[in-house]
């Protein structure tokens, strides 16, 4: 008896955890959520396809490399629903052939729209195995849980047309006036003009495009031999063999303070460059730089007017300036590139500095071309405000302009407000 009731009691327990399970399958509901959206787009490994010129500068080949692309964001713009990449990719790259990795939220399911040749739509279910064609734009759509709301997305990807640090030269006509002398190349509110002497009389020119023609000349064109250079805040001068400075809108002379003595100014081709430092935007990095007894001298310091310590810093001939810029006779320099590029004399060489004109090294990418001219004589150089870099000769009747071709890219929106999520 007593058996018989052991065996009714362990059914019964059976029964009861049974029926437990039951319910609590039950009461565990799965959550469809009706909101969705993109939220990480990344590419994997992509292939780069690189032309190359034999040494004849006639042959051309062409040889294949991989990279990794996942450094390169992506931004998601949910409100406009497009995806794409601020820093485009190098030039070269196999577009045509990409893996992609794609997330959504809420578990959404990513879809291609594809189309056909007849221009019908196809949808395709999104693998991160399978490869996408991405030559022209792709047509991304998300589909929530249920299967009652959808979002669609455009996705580009941008590549780059052009090489880095390719720069070529290019000549425009000054229109009757090669005779043009003392001239010089300025500046004003990011157009460069172009100012001499022609007959006795100052006359300006404007760059049309194709030629460089007379305009009507403007007071912010004028000469002012006192004036080096100036910021937002001051102008800087050289006068009776002192360094100066002066508000910007005019006003009293005041002797800057050297670490040297004022004989080690330059008192020939003199070219004053001033930068906004990239941690306040309110301070410049200075530099004065010029010719002096046969030699090349510099300059530096930083405008702050809340250090009132701050002196104007000479750069020593000695171990630390190992590699100084050799005389050029009518040297001139600007900063370009975040480099400052130097130039002068028989126009034979071009150097640069990355380091705020403590070391110098001669820069074939720039090189003049030999249409130039080989002669020492004045000359004028000056950047816009679209990072293209001009220079004319005295008794040319050309100015040479060009462009390293990385300053010349769209960057592109990098901020985007992100649209709140669609139910």
């Amino acid at each position: 008896m007593s058996k018989l009731f052991s065996h009714v009691v362990v059914m019964i327990v059976s029964l009861a955890t049974f029926a437990s399970c039951l319910r609590n399958n039950d009461d565990s509901d799965t959550t469809y959520y009706t909101d969705t959206a993109i939220t990480s787009f990344t590419l994997g490994t992509l292939k780069q396809i690189h032309h190359t010129k034999a040494k004849n500068g006639v042959t051309d080949s062409t040889y294949t490399s991989t990279f990794s692309a996942s450094t390169y964001a992506f931004d998601i713009d949910q409100q406009s629903c497009t995806i794409s990449n601020a820093d485009s990719l190098p030039v070269g790259t196999d577009t045509k052939h990409v893996l992609a990795t794609i997330k959504s939220m809420n578990g959404g399911t990513i879809l291609l729209v594809l189309k056909s040749l007849e221009g019908k739509d196809s949808i395709a279910y999104y693998s991160s195995n399978d490869s996408i064609d991405f030559s022209s734009p792709v047509h991304i759509r998300v589909v929530n849980m249920k299967g009652t709301a959808r979002r669609d997305y455009t996705v580009s990807l941008n590549v780059h047309r052009e090489e880095e640090n390719q720069f070529s030269w290019k000549a425009s006509a000054i229109r009757g006036y090669g005779g043009l002398e003392k001239r010089r190349l300025v500046n004003l509110d990011g157009r460069v003009w172009l100012t001499g002497f022609h007959g006795g009389s100052l006359n300006a020119f404007g760059n049309s495009g194709s030629s460089w023609d007379e305009v009507d000349f403007s007071t912010g064109l004028l000469r002012n031999d006192s004036v080096i250079g100036a910021t937002v805040k001051y102008r800087y001068g050289i006068i009776d063999g002192k360094l100066m400075r002066s508000p910007a809108n005019g006003g009293t002379w005041t002797e800057e303070k050297l670490d040297e003595d004022a004989s080690l100014l330059p008192d020939k081709s003199v070219s004053f460059i001033a930068a906004p430092m990239t941690v306040d935007p309110s301070l410049y990095n200075l530099l004065i730089i010029g010719n002096r007894n046969g030699k090349t001298v510099c300059w530096s310091k930083i405008e702050d007017d809340a250090d009132a310590s701050q002196v104007w810093t000479y750069y020593n001939e000695d171990g630390y300036n190992r590699k100084p810029l050799p005389y050029l006779e009518n040297m001139k320099a600007v900063l370009y590139g975040g480099n400052i590029i130097a130039t002068g004399g028989s126009f034979s060489s071009v150097y640069t500095s990355p380091d705020w004109g403590l070391t110098w090294n001669k820069n074939s990418l720039f090189a003049l071309p030999a249409e130039f001219g080989r002669t020492a004589a004045a000359f004028g150089m000056a950047v816009d405000g679209n990072n293209i870099l001009y220079i004319s000769r005295d008794g040319s009747d050309q100015v040479w302009s060009g462009r390293l071709s990385q300053l010349g890219w769209d960057t592109g929106q990098r901020v985007f407000t992100r649209s709140r999520s669609r139910k």
